[in-house]
């Protein structure tokens, strides 16, 4: 069953209703900070489908399910769910019990919580399981269980029956004269009797006098309250405050709106708009004609312009003619003739700037030589090249500023590739890149040797000047400028090439001179002028032609200004025609003309705005004059209901002061009443007690409870006497004493019977219930352990130990020792707890599928288990279960969307609550979105064992740690490809986490059966050189063992601790130096408890008397153990042996 919708109206702590809708069929990721609905919407979920697990009556919630393709709507509105589809009421679906509604709300307050119900009760369950449909631990703690005193109370009473055997003649000498007060007493007992019956009924009858008084006392005081007081609820001042201030709002409102409404009115009057009006098409055509006048001015000004610039040019031009030539022929002004003149006067030109540039050329080169010798400064650069080239011995550095940007690339592309495309990941390639060329030197430097004095040496050689001092920057500016010298040396080599060429070019030019000079004779020929030189001639022609293109030009802008003239009149003429209906004074220019055009669109517009604003206030006026005759009405209906006058405020506030009082008095006056009437109900039979006074019935109930007082004295006096009379006639008060301690004795040797066949009953029901749950785990519990593997990388395995209340506990797999719940971290213990719900959540279900609703259930994991723990979910959303994660860390989405990228799906479906309900995103920043990379396992390369194991962080071995504790570097040490395969692919370090993965038959996912069945070879092997290498040695002894042996206390448990210390663990030097007087940390020490303790460490490994075994004897040891997997050919002899040698190897060495 899918949810597909929900709305949630109202809930506790949520005051706005909000509807989140197209809910993914997988996983939903509901991110938003605290307070936000992120645990209440969890429980309105579960209150729908279990809802007599949560009484809240504010809850008002409405859900939509796909139940197999068919739509089934829920809604509950306080304590009551209703379920229909296709309109019609059904029944709720099958879903699991409602105990199990924990299993399904998973929230990170209750996964912390001590001695949840939920999980003992599904740890009860499974053990009834682990025992095929039967209650061993049941059975053994009802019908085995030996209690702590058992027998103490039978000792004790046959201690007591042998005095009592002693005190029975005592008692015979006292019973004649007590028996001779018999009658009197039981006379006194009747009368006692009698006084106790009558002290009974006068209690009721004090209390109704009493009763009656009071009543009357507050009838007297009720008749100064006003009887409208019954009418009144105790808000009345907040809805009078509240209409009054409705009232003055509107008032207000009322006033604005008058205000505005007057203001619109002077508006419309001062446009004077209001009897005639242009049109708005007529503004805007108006606008554009003076647009083109100013256009048309221009041009007219630019005309006139031109034509008084055309006759200035004319007169010049005249003025430089000079009238008619002295020759009297007119030049030739023909325009092939001009530019022939043209033509000659550039070719001139052009031969007088190249001998100008060929000459300063010719300078410039003969001043240039240059006497240094270029190779030996060739030499010598290369020399301080290869200096400022060659790697020093300290580390370089890496820009900071290089390794910023591309740590920002690589962030910003992931970032954008999940909310917007995958092609941003481009980005974040260019990012990776960018540091590997900023970390590239300092890679390919390091253990590189300094060769920089080999080419100083070489430097001196040549025969130039040092630098200052052999620094990377003196060094630097020396070669700048010996490669300056050198440059200079190759353009000396280059100008001289230069200087013959440009000697060949001089003596082209001389003869195209020549040849122009000849030209210049024959062209002042053909035009008639007898002009010294080129330029005169050029320069007289040219005036000539000035004074003709001048004459041209007058003519044209003459013209042109008379018709611009013309144009601009008439667009002025008609401007001012449209304008002077509104009042406005004739303009000749279009400036004038456009503000005029501009202040009567402003007029109409302000007139327009204006009748507009008195519409939209006036619309206002009239409703807000209609909500205020409504508050008027409501105020008097309000005054009147309470029996006051319009307005009265003071009466009001006068009587809601008495009503909390009134109230008091009249609740304790209907309690009074009633009780009066069970009182006279009671006392219905005696009639003479109803009339009585408090007072008279309180004496007459003293004098009966004083008699009635002796009644228990008298009734055990004669009890006693009458007991006592009749043990004496029996006449057997010794037998019976006897009898009785015989049988006590009889008693006390059948429990020590029952506590034997109990302690061996408990024996072997235990041992049966331990072989079926290693043989018959069922289901449920194989699935928890399995997702507790995979969320802790086979760090932990889930363990259920026999105790008389279950309870889930882990097996660490590296530590070799079992955690309760408590002992772990919370971290751990909530991964504990999630998988063993998950688990027996699917095992519970019979029909229907539920959601899993996690609230922030992974907030303490880490990085690593946190992606464990999602693909194990992934998993199960895409298995058919809909599951919702509540986060208020956005960086859980973006985590959520590489274990999705990571499965090769799509992206989870992602609900940005704050967003929802407020319209604000839950997330203001990207930084708060960067998740840390996941740590890389480095490869081994060319690097040697202990090279690998320094780059991977191999801690050292300990003999003071389990065999599961070590890490698997010591079993592949001679295979790192295989190693670097293993830790890349499974994430796990130590001997214990492959155990548990080998066992778990997840194994063969990462690697080949060959391969796992060489590991688990190796395991054994290191198992079985940590136990034969401890032999002799004993376990260290330290202050926890000393606290689970029993026999020291808290006062010695301090100074033996340190004693532990010195002596390096070792039990005999500790056992020993308690034979030593001298040791101050052991006396006072008693003498049992020394005994204790040695027998403790003897018997549990601490203090062990073999002998040790060296090298080869442990060598040959594990061969015989391991003979199966060597004839096997899983692992060679040599092989075997060669890794025995070397765990030997390094325990010695960290051992010493």
């Amino acid at each position: 069953m899918k949810l597909q919708r929900i709305f949630l109206n109202r809930a506790p702590g949520i005051t706005e209703s909000f509807t989140l809708d197209g809910l993914s069929q997988e996983i939903n990721v509901v991110v938003g900070p605290n307070g936000s609905g992120k645990t209440s919407l969890c429980r309105a979920l579960a209150a729908t489908l279990w809802p007599g697990q949560d009484n809240s009556t504010r809850l008002e919630v409405e859900t939509v399910w796909d139940e197999e393709g068919r739509v089934l709507n829920a809604e509950r509105h306080g304590g009551c769910v209703t379920w229909e589809r296709d309109g019609a009421m059904v029944g709720s679906p099958s879903l699991p019990d409602a105990h199990l509604a924990a299993c399904y709300k998973l929230g990170v307050r209750d996964l912390m919580q001590e001695d949840n119900d939920t999980d003992l009760d599904i740890a009860r369950q499974i053990r009834v399981q682990m025992a095929g449909g039967y209650d061993i631990q049941g059975v053994i703690n009802q019908s085995f269980t030996v209690k702590g005193k058992l027998g103490v109370k039978e000792r004790r009473e046959i201690g007591e029956l042998r005095r009592s055997v002693g005190e029975v003649r005592s008692r015979f000498g006292k019973l004649a004269a007590d028996e001779d007060r018999l009658v009197e007493l039981e006379e006194r007992q009747q009368e006692a009797k009698e006084a106790e019956r009558e002290q009974r009924v006068l209690d009721p009858a004090i209390e109704l006098a009493g009763l009656r008084k009071t009543v009357e006392g507050l009838d007297a005081n009720l008749t100064s309250y006003s009887s409208d007081l019954d009418t009144f609820t105790g808000d009345e001042i907040e809805r009078v405050d509240r209409l009054e201030s409705e009232l003055t709002d509107c008032d207000s409102k009322i006033e604005g709106d008058r205000a505005e409404e007057e203001g619109a009115e002077d508006k419309i009057r001062d446009t004077h708009l209001d009897a005639r009006r242009p049109e708005q098409t007529d503004l805007m055509g108006w606008t554009t004609r003076v647009d083109e006048l100013r256009e048309q001015e221009r041009e007219l000004r630019s005309a006139r312009e031109k034509e008084e610039q055309q006759k200035a040019e004319l007169a010049s031009a005249l003025a430089n003619l000079g009238g008619i030539p002295p020759s009297g022929v007119v030049p030739d002004l023909s325009d092939k003739a001009m530019d022939k003149v043209a033509a000659f006067v550039k070719q001139r030109d052009e031969l007088t700037g190249r001998g100008a540039g060929l000459r300063a050329q010719v300078e410039l080169l003969e001043s240039g030589a240059s006497t240094e010798s270029r190779d030996d400064l060739i030499r010598g650069a290369s020399f301080l090249r290869d200096w400022l080239a060659a790697p020093q011995t300290a580390d370089i550095k890496i820009p900071v500023w290089l390794l910023v940007v591309a740590a920002v690339g690589v962030v910003l592309g992931i970032i954008l590739a999940c909310f917007q495309d995958v092609f941003w990941l481009a980005l974040s390639g260019v990012g990776v890149g960018m540091a590997l060329v900023a970390m590239f030197p300092s890679v390919m430097r390091k253990g590189v040797a300094n060769e920089r004095p080999i080419y100083v040496g070489k430097f001196e050689q040549c025969g130039l000047e040092k630098p200052d001092d052999w620094s990377r920057d003196s060094v630097s500016q020396l070669l700048h400028a010996i490669e300056q010298r050198i440059a200079k040396a190759n353009l000396a080599d280059e100008q001289d090439a230069q200087h013959a060429l440009i000697k060949v070019q001089l003596e082209q030019l001389e003869r195209d001179e020549a040849e122009h000079e000849e030209r210049r004779v024959k062209l002042q020929e053909k035009v008639g002028i007898d002009i010294a030189s080129d330029l005169t001639l050029a320069d007289l022609m040219h005036r000539y032609k000035t004074y003709r293109d001048a004459s041209e030009a007058l003519v044209g802008a003459n013209a042109l200004v008379i018709s611009r003239s013309k144009t601009c009149s008439g667009i002025a003429e008609n401007a001012r025609s449209f304008l002077s209906p509104y009042g406005y004074e004739p303009k000749d220019d279009a400036a004038g003309l456009e503000a005029q055009l501009l202040d009567l669109k402003e007029q109409l517009s302000s007139y327009n705005n204006a009748i507009e604003l008195r519409g939209l206030a006036r619309k206002r006026l009239n409703k807000e004059e209609e909500v205020r005759q409504d508050i008027q009405t409501r105020t008097e209906e309000f005054y009147a209901a309470r029996g006051l006058g319009d307005g009265d405020r003071d009466t009001l506030t006068r009587m809601l002061d008495q009503l909390p009082s009134y109230r008091e008095m009249q609740n304790e006056r209907d309690q009074s009443t009633r009780s009066i009437r069970q009182l006279e109900h009671k006392l219905s039979e005696r009639t003479d007690l109803l009339g009585l006074t408090k007072e008279k019935a309180q004496q007459l109930s003293d004098e009966a409870g004083q008699k009635a007082s002796e009644l228990t004295d008298i009734a055990n006096e004669i009890g006693g006497i009458q007991s006592r009379v009749k043990d004496a006639r029996d006449g057997n008060a010794l037998e019976v004493a006897v009898a009785k301690l015989d049988e006590a004795r009889g008693a006390l040797t059948s429990l020590c019977e029952q506590a034997q066949i109990q302690s061996a009953g408990r024996f072997l029901l235990e041992d049966v219930d331990r072989e079926h749950e290693r043989l018959s785990r069922p289901p449920v519990m194989e699935r928890a352990a399995e997702y507790f593997r995979t969320f802790t990388r086979n760090a932990y395995e889930l363990r259920l130990p026999d105790v008389d209340e279950p309870e889930f506990s882990a097996w660490d797999t590296s530590a070799a020792k079992s955690l309760t719940l408590s002992q772990l971290s919370d971290g751990t213990r909530i991964q504990l707890l999630l998988a063993v719900r998950i688990a027996f959540a699917i095992d519970a279900e019979r029909g229907t599928t539920v959601p899993l609703m996690l609230d922030e259930a992974l907030s303490t994991a880490d990085p690593e288990r946190f992606r464990a723990v999602a693909e194990s979910l992934v998993v199960l959303a895409r298995d058919g279960r809909q599951i919702f994660y509540m986060t208020a860390n956005p960086v859980d989405v973006t985590a959520w969307k590489m274990v999705y990228g990571g499965s090769g799906g799509s992206e989870p479906h992602v609900i940005d609550l704050a967003q929802v309900r407020g319209g604000q995103a839950a997330v203001s920043d990207m930084a708060m979105l960067r998740v840390p990379p996941a740590p890389e396992i480095p490869e081994p390369g060319a690097m040697t064992a202990e090279q690998y194991g320094m780059a991977i962080g191999v801690p050292p071995t300990s003999v003071l740690k389990p065999v599961e504790s070590l890490h698997l570097f010591y079993l592949l040490r001679d295979d790192l490809d295989l190693l670097y395969t293993l830790l890349r692919e499974t994430r796990i370090t130590t001997v214990g986490q492959w155990v548990s993965l080998s066992e778990s038959g997840r194994a063969n996912r990462f690697l080949s059966t060959d391969v796992c069945g060489r590991l688990d070879a190796l395991c054994r092997c290191a198992r079985e050189i940590y136990e034969v290498r401890i032999i002799g040695r004993g376990r260290p002894v330290d202050g926890e063992v000393l606290r689970e042996s029993g026999a020291v206390t808290e006062t010695f448990i301090t100074r033996l601790t340190s004693l532990a210390s010195d002596m390096d663990g070792d039990g005999r030097r500790f056992l020993a130096a308690f034979e030593d007087r001298s040791e101050e940390r052991v006396k006072g020490f008693r003498n049992d408890a020394q005994q204790r303790l040695r027998t403790y460490l003897e018997n549990n490994g601490y203090v062990d008397s073999r002998p040790v075994m060296n090298a080869d004897e442990i060598r040959l040891h594990v061969m015989g153990q391991t003979h199966a997997v060597i004839d096997a050919g899983i692992i060679t002899r040599e092989e075997c042996g060669r890794f025995v040698d070397q765990l030997l190897s390094a325990l010695d060495k960290t051992s010493k």
